[in-house]
């Protein structure tokens, strides 16, 4: 029976210890009765450098141990806490553990098989780490460095059930983090035979077709992400196989001249190709004249190349002249009636004809100045601007072209003023002088040149276009290992004050880790702020922290907000709603740029194969702020198209701040890594020993616990708050501004 030792009329093992005893009490029952313990080959083959054959005997009996610490933590957990209701009705247990825990709690069980081989060889506690312990020692209390020596080979075997009950108490609380650090980062176990994990995503890279340099420089592959086209449009470029003739001296007879029409750059899959308007009446092979110089190191077009049959006339140039004056204006056509080249009714099936015959060019009108092909506002046409005209022209443009040999050739008729309406839209008469002063305008125009919007067949896979892969971006953690824990305890203790002492191991580790999570946040902060800017085009994303940097562009902002000086109340039982409106409504703002401008959802979608579900924004702060966060009888705080989750927390570092990021609540409860939650923390399972340790003419027996983990971060999405003058807002009376007018 075990002992009571009252302390101040109390039963010390009724006291709630936290909790622990009865669970610590049924869990070393089921040690007794074989439920949670290996055999010594399990033992051996736990540290050995190998590894387990998964089809091994031993395997089979850790994988059987592994099933009975998560089904025996379940059983003890119910039985010592309770079952209560969850908010449809259900009974579920009033203490649950997550599936990490459940992970580290079972790699501890299977560790605790071998002590003395954890002691000797496992590399996060090797006996080298612990020889060097600062020690408050001697009369005079000072400080000095001595050396402890644990003795692995004096390990009693009789605490083995100890050791294993306590491992698997202390690891599944995985690090004992609280609700904003674990929200933050939630845990990933790393297996003891692990050095660290892996976070891995896929990323899709979209390059076009790349030439190597006989020089041996370097060949930049020019691969851009996939993902970041549905910010970016230029990424997937369509234009490979367009027909875009290229001015070269020997073709120059076929274009406008540049001295009235200036040359473009025209980007083709990356080649900025200089090119102009096509002369009227020339006989000109498209194919020919299209060829860049990418498209000749794949070999001279042939008679396998040939034009697309959707094809069209896209602008035509027209010039109009005064004396000695002349200017070029530009008229779309690609999207009128007719401009559409259409099979012949007889003659050669490749044959392709023309009929242009529009009386609805528009000149001027409500779109403001009218502008020649150089970007100039147009002097000599500015008559009908001034008088707010709208001019519609007519003509005609005709042809052909052969699609198997490209050969085209367009005629075009003068163009004439066809209909002139005020800025009323009313008709202008034939007589109205403003009439005969438009018809002058156009006396000496002509149409001299005109572009086409067509591409190529590309039949004979002369080109292959974007080529599109998919890689895998991985980074690797490793957990590190802190400073370790004690307790001291007599020689002859008698595990009276077990549940305390493992409470008190929870609480420190709890705290260590919850406030390395908070730093982390901090340094992340830092990082970004150093690296990250806004400015920078999807193709120059730095490459900054987190696996997801691939698809995913970093995104930081920072602010003050001042709640004194945005809240306008006026009357004392509106201050709280203004207030949440402040808070929110720059939270809001800043988590749907942030979704916006990192491609977080296309991302999402692309990893779900298709549509991702909706996001999730957590929300960090202080418990005063958080309290100012959840709008009364609204769940829908960040509008329809997010979830979110507030978190608070002590730590005097958050007063007055607030933190916004995404996560993944689902990835959160799997203990998997997530790449688009914004972090993890890596914990490796630690054995909670009673180690025989002699130091300073002593023995004693104490517990230890050395604590591995990190805190590394996956998505660098940050927006950071600070809050200022709440608790003025929430004390005084608010200024109301006034100013005194004068009747």
């Amino acid at each position: 029976m075990k002992p009571t030792n009252k302390i101040f009329g109390i039963n010390q093992s009724e006291t709630p210890a936290l909790g622990l005893n009865k669970a610590i009490d049924q869990l070393k029952d089921k040690f007794d009765h074989a439920q949670l313990r290996g055999s010594e080959s399990l033992g051996k083959a736990v540290f050995s450098s190998e590894g387990l054959d998964p089809t091994s005997s031993v395997a089979t009996e850790a994988r059987d141990l592994y099933q009975n610490v998560q089904v025996s933590l379940e059983s003890v957990f119910k039985d010592t806490f309770g079952m209560v209701e969850d908010a449809s009705g259900r009974s579920v247990a009033a203490v649950t553990i997550s599936e990490a825990g459940q992970r580290a709690a079972a790699a501890a069980a299977i560790m605790a098989t071998n002590v003395p081989a954890y002691l000797q060889s496992a590399p996060h506690v090797s006996r080298g780490s612990m020889e060097s312990i600062p020690l408050i020692t001697g009369t005079n209390l000072s400080y000095t460095t001595s050396k402890r020596q644990f003795s692995a080979e004096a390990y009693d075997t009789r605490e083995l059930r100890d050791t294993t009950v306590y491992s698997i108490i202390y690891n599944q609380k995985h690090g004992n983090q609280d609700e904003f650090a674990e929200s933050f980062f939630p845990t990933v176990t790393v297996s003891p035979d692990q050095a660290g994990y892996t976070v891995t995503m896929n990323v899709m890279t979209v390059m076009n077709e790349v030439r190597r340099d006989i020089s041996g420089d370097e060949t930049d592959f020019g691969r851009k992400n996939l993902i970041h086209a549905v910010i970016d449009p230029t990424i997937l470029d369509n234009d490979q196989t367009r027909l875009v003739p290229v001015y070269r001296p020997e073709a120059a007879a076929n274009f406008v001249d540049p001295a009235l029409v200036p040359l473009a750059s025209f980007d083709v899959a990356g080649e900025a190709v200089p090119t102009t308007s096509l002369l009227f009446d020339n006989r000109i092979d498209i194919l020919g004249i299209s060829q860049t110089e990418a498209l000749l190191e794949t070999g001279i077009m042939d008679s396998t190349d040939a034009v697309d049959s959707s094809l069209f006339l896209d602008n035509v140039v027209m010039k109009v002249t005064d004396g000695a004056d002349d200017e070029v204006i530009r008229l779309s056509t690609r999207h009128m009636h007719e401009s559409n080249f259409y099979p012949v009714v007889q003659g050669n099936f490749r044959q392709l004809r023309l009929m242009f015959d529009t009386k609805d060019v528009l000149v001027g009108g409500s779109s403001g100045a009218i502008k020649t092909v150089r970007g100039a506002d147009s002097v000599l046409l500015a008559p009908i601007v001034t008088s707010e005209l709208a001019v519609r022209l007519s003509f005609v443009v005709s042809g052909q072209i052969n699609v198997e040999t490209g050969l085209i050739s367009l005629q075009r008729t003068r163009p004439i003023v066809s209909v002139i309406r005020d800025e009323q839209g009313n008709k202008i008469a034939t007589d109205d002088p403003r009439y005969q002063t438009v018809v002058d305008l156009f006396e000496d125009a002509e149409l001299i040149g005109y572009t086409l919007d067509g591409y190529r067949t590309n039949s004979n896979r002369r080109q292959r276009g974007q080529l599109v892969d998919t890689t895998y971006q991985s980074q690797m953690y490793q957990p590190q290992l802190r400073s370790p824990i004690t307790i001291p305890r007599p020689e002859t203790n008698v595990s009276q004050t077990d549940s305390i002492d493992i409470a008190a191991l929870l609480v420190a580790t709890g705290i260590r880790t919850t406030n390395a999570a908070i730093d982390e946040i901090f340094k992340t902060q830092t990082v970004l702020a150093q690296h990250f800017n806004a400015n920078d085009p999807v193709s120059a994303t730095p490459t900054l922290m987190g696996v997801a940097l691939g698809p995913i562009r970093p995104f930081y902002e920072t602010d003050v907000i001042d709640v004194e000086a945005e809240i306008n109340s006026l009357k004392s039982h509106e201050k709280v709603q203004d207030m949440q409106a402040v808070l929110l409504n720059r939270i809001r703002d800043v988590a749907y740029r942030a979704w916006r401008d990192s491609g977080y959802k296309p991302v999402a979608d692309a990893l779900a194969g298709g549509i991702s579900k909706k996001p999730t924004v957590l929300i960090g702060t202080d418990p005063v702020i958080a309290n100012y966060l959840i709008t009364p009888g609204d769940v829908r705080t960040l509008g329809a198209e997010m979830d979110f989750k507030i978190v608070s927390t002590f730590n005097q570092r958050v007063k007055g701040q607030i933190f916004i990021t995404f996560i993944n609540p689902d990835s959160a409860k799997s203990g998997v890594p997530d790449p688009l939650t914004f972090g993890n923390m890596g914990w490796k399972p630690e054995l909670v020993i009673a180690l025989p340790t002699y130091f300073n003419g002593a023995n004693s027996r104490q517990i230890t616990v050395q604590p591995c983990f990190i805190h590394s971060i996956n998505c660098p999405i940050l927006a950071h708050f600070t809050v200022v003058n709440l608790d003025k807002v929430t004390r005084v009376r608010n200024p109301i501004a006034f100013e005194e007018v004068q009747p």
